[in-house]
């Protein structure tokens, strides 16, 4: 069986790239429901702040800075104020299903590397007994 180090820049890398996939499976799943609540018109994609005001949000590798930023507001500005905001709550929830874990058990039994790894505050966890 092939170990992997679990150092600590090998971990935050891999806690980086967990942030960044849950950060963009939610911005996917609430402009979807954002732009079915518009039907399509007069939609951006935004970000729902705790206060309830919405922020125009793409998501970019880099920030946008002088006149593009300047442009992307009054565009976005524009695009917001006619937008219907309706109030969601989604719960999110990442189960593995059989076939998934009976993969993860061959892999194992192949000599080949299978890395698990769960937040410990996580809503859902799960635990695969490999034989």
């Amino acid at each position: 069986m092939t170990i992997i180090p679990y150092e600590h820049p090998t971990f935050e890398r891999q806690s980086a790239m967990l942030s960044t996939l849950l950060k963009l499976i939610e911005h996917v799943t609430n402009n979807h429901l954002c732009k079915a609540s518009n039907c399509g018109e007069d939609y951006f994609p935004i970000e729902l702040k705790p206060d309830g005001s919405a922020h125009g949000a793409l998501f970019l590798p880099y920030k946008l800075k002088g006149e593009d930023k300047e442009r992307y507001d009054a565009i976005v500005s524009k695009i917001i104020g006619n937008m219907y905001l309706p109030k969601w709550s989604v719960a999110k929830g990442f189960n593995f299903k059989e076939e998934v874990i009976e993969k993860i058990k061959k892999c194992f039994a192949q000599n080949q590397v299978a890395t698990l790894w769960a937040p410990s505050s996580g809503v859902t966890t799960s635990t695969v007994k490999v034989e």
